[in-house]
């Protein structure tokens, strides 16, 4: 079974790709004459894009068929899902950070002399330097 493209299609894919094409030869020629200096090739790049990049959407969303299949088929709970890991993240990150802190004040009561000698070699150092 074949599916047959409009014209318009055709014409929006060529269009795509040659912008791919377009970026693409300005990124390789922006590395190609800055070779030894990385940072004016991303100034020289960024100077590109804001002179020959197109603005965004209005409505910030695609307009490509992938990305409006992928905007129907999403879950819904998908974003209150990630804010619920992400707060169970940062919560085990906080007990991981008290159980360490304490973890540490156990061991400095433990070894008040290892405490000492690292103390002082730590200054020692800092004074050479």
């Amino acid at each position: 079974m074949k599916i047959e493209k409009n014209e318009a299609e055709l014409e929006a894919l060529a269009l795509r790709e040659a912008k791919k094409r377009e970026r693409r030869a300005a990124m390789a020629e922006f590395k190609r004459l800055h070779a030894v200096d990385p940072e004016k090739a991303r100034e020289a790049a960024r100077l590109w894009f804001e002179q020959n990049g197109e603005p965004p959407a209005a409505d910030g969303s695609e307009k490509s068929a992938f990305h409006l299949r992928k905007l129907q088929e999403a879950d819904p709970q998908r974003k209150s899902q990630a804010a619920e890991a992400v707060r169970k993240s940062e919560a085990d990150a906080e007990r991981a950070q008290k159980a360490s802190r304490a973890a540490l004040k156990q061991w400095r009561e433990r070894n008040p002399n290892k405490v000492k000698k690292l103390s002082k070699a730590f200054r020692e150092r800092q004074k050479s330097k």
